[in-house]
């Protein structure tokens, strides 16, 4: 268990400096209409949205590819996300304000293989996260969290006050993915991702701390309207999302059930 906690803090402290800047950014599908509507009015009219963009020819500012993609992801019964994140940072100003400046710059980078699943009708979620530095694997089931040792084939378990929504929230809207709030758009476009053409639709993020610039959030798109990527930009480095799965069912339902024969380690 203590391995586990490590990782959950270190990717917690890696996103320290972006998680600062967004506070309250993260968007509900109940709120991501409205909230949109404060950014630039150069921004892609999300209100009025029916469909994603399907043609080549089309600009990010003529539909609605975030919104689609990311904003209405959080509705529906349940969604599942596989994501590769590879995070370069500079360690010696995580966590720091500007009297960092003058410190030798320490860039490392960090690699997360990871699947966040959350089932909103039976209140559950789940996540497996592998990193350079440890795995990770979590329940949310019945009010309890359970953090799950695959090494030793135990696992241990707390009240959990929030909802399973809450817990899938602190992997992805809230923290990471699909931002919207604050944002003031920048531009759209074509370009290639990894040898791939997409579309992208880059914005700018208010920054909450005075001391902070305001982080950068560049979103990339295939010509279905499907996320490709993000990348999100800030004093400290940049952060790369790449999509593998993004989905409104659950493709691997284990990840929400603790493994059989594990033995229950809480009371060690």
């Amino acid at each position: 268990m203590t391995d586990m906690k490590r990782i959950f803090v270190l990717f917690a402290a890696i996103l320290l400096t972006f998680t600062a800047c967004t506070q309250d950014g993260g968007v509900s599908s109940s709120e991501s209409s409205a909230q949109s509507s404060s950014a630039s009015s150069a921004a892609p009219d999300y209100i009025n949205s029916s469909s994603p963009e399907s043609s080549k020819e089309s600009s990010a500012s003529d539909g609605e590819l975030l919104m689609k993609s990311f904003g209405e992801l959080w509705m529906g019964d349940a969604y599942y996300i596989d994501v590769l994140l590879t995070q370069e940072y500079d360690s010696s100003k995580l966590g720091t304000s500007s009297s960092s400046e003058g410190n030798n710059s320490e860039v490392k980078t960090v690699s997360y293989d990871y699947i966040i699943a959350v089932d909103f009708e039976n209140n559950t979620a789940g996540l497996v996260m592998q990193s350079d530095v440890g795995d990770q694997v979590s329940v949310i089931k019945d009010h309890e969290l359970y953090l799950i040792n695959p090494s030793e084939k135990t696992y241990t378990h707390e009240l959990y006050e929030g909802e399973a929504e809450d817990f899938g929230e602190e992997f992805t809207v809230k923290r990471c993915l699909g931002i919207i709030n604050n944002c003031t758009f920048v531009e759209d476009g074509e370009t290639k991702y990894n040898d791939k053409d997409v579309k992208y639709e880059k914005y700018t993020l208010a920054s909450q701390v005075p001391e902070i610039a305001d982080p950068v959030i560049t979103y990339y798109f295939d010509y279905a309207g499907k996320p490709v990527a993000e990348v999100v930009e800030t004093e400290t480095g940049k952060s790369t999302f790449d999509f593998r799965t993004v989905s409104q069912s659950i493709e691997a339902k284990s990840i929400l059930e603790i493994p059989k024969g594990y033995t229950d380690a809480t009371a060690s």
